[in-house]
């Protein structure tokens, strides 16, 4: 008797909470369909090439699915408003333009997405997850372009403004650089470098690729050890030349190393006549710019480097309008622009 009442208190606060559906919420379909609820849909397969992502079914529902269903499902419907599915989420709720198809500044959904998450009316409530940047620029981009029921991504971004961020998005963006055999390098190289005042270290015990750090040499970086640095280009990966008289004319050479993942360039007089060099460098996921005299040529720089995560921008001459633009062009990038 106390089990039963246990488990009707339970289920009643599960309703108050979660919606009347609750504890059948992942229950297999014979026992939902005795409880006159619809049978679940099979999770789609995992998108692995963005040619064969449809823009609702990978993109915007997931969205609604993880951040939204919670509160506006069929057994909790705040606000009227039911997000499981396409023809539903039209309905919309008692606003009547919760989705405006071509205009996503009219929509109550962006709307109230984008309200300050102390707001009253900011979505999603109680202190649930809010939506990434990422996911507003996708759903934003999804109601200007119509808010299509289907569609691959690939063929609706006619202006290819959001397929980079798509594929980084749903993780199809990771890199097989590691995957890739290198052979041993040089040891006459190494030793030279070191002999210069470059640490060298490996990265991996079954494979060649390299870090090379030079940022706590007491010797002076010179023009011919860029040469160096290019003899290993197939192996180094980290290249640290923080703090040490790094010249815009060094940049070059850096910029032909196309397997570098991570650039530490702080404390040089580099400028943006320098950065324009690393355009190439197809790898890289994390810039180091830190007390560097770079401005406004980052936004130049980074919609070339593909890749590209992390920016490190703190006492640069990048001003807070740049800073802003990056990170309104480049959603998925993370910019630091103040001491961590």
């Amino acid at each position: 008797m106390v089990g039963l009442l246990l488990l009707l208190t339970g289920h009643l606060g599960g309703n108050l909470t979660h919606g009347s559906t609750y504890l059948l919420e992942y229950a297999p379909n014979p026992v939902r369909n005795l409880a006159g609820l619809p049978s679940k849909v099979e999770p789609r397969e995992k998108v692995t090439v963005l040619d064969s992502s449809d823009v609702f079914l990978d993109l915007v529902l997931p969205m609604m699915q993880s951040k939204c269903v919670g509160c506006h499902n069929e057994g909790k419907n705040k606000g009227g408003l039911v997000l499981t599915s396409y023809v539903k989420m039209m309905v919309g709720g008692e606003s009547e333009n919760t989705i405006v198809p071509g205009d996503a500044l009219e929509s109550e959904l962006v709307r109230r997405i984008t309200l300050p998450s102390e707001h009253d009316d900011f979505m999603p409530s109680e202190g649930k997850l809010p939506l990434t940047d990422q996911e507003v620029v996708l759903i934003k981009w999804w109601i200007k372009i119509g808010a299509p029921q289907n569609g691959f991504v690939t063929e609706l971004d006619t202006e290819n403004a959001v397929s980079s961020l798509v594929s980084n998005y749903l993780g199809l963006d990771k890199n097989n650089l590691f995957n890739k055999k290198v052979s041993p390098p040089n040891r006459s190289i190494v030793d030279s470098l070191v002999r210069h005042g470059f640490v060298i270290n490996p990265l991996m015990k079954d494979n060649y690729f390299l870090e090379a750090n030079f940022s706590l040499s007491e010797y002076d970086l010179k023009a011919s050890d860029m040469d160096s640095l290019l003899e290993l280009k197939e192996h180094l990966v980290w290249l640290n030349l923080g703090n040490s008289q790094v010249k815009d004319a060094y940049l070059e050479k850096i910029g032909l190393l196309q397997n570098l993942v991570k650039l530490d360039l702080r404390g040089n007089e580099i400028t943006d006549k320098g950065i324009k060099h690393l355009s190439k460098l197809e790898n890289l996921e994390s810039l180091n710019l830190y007390g560097t005299k770079v401005s406004k040529g980052v936004l130049d720089l980074v919609p070339k480097l593909s890749r590209l995560k992390k920016l490190y921008l703190w006492q640069s001459e990048v001003s807070n309008e740049t800073i802003t633009l990056l990170k309104d062009q480049n959603p998925g990038l993370t910019v630091i622009f103040e001491r961590e």
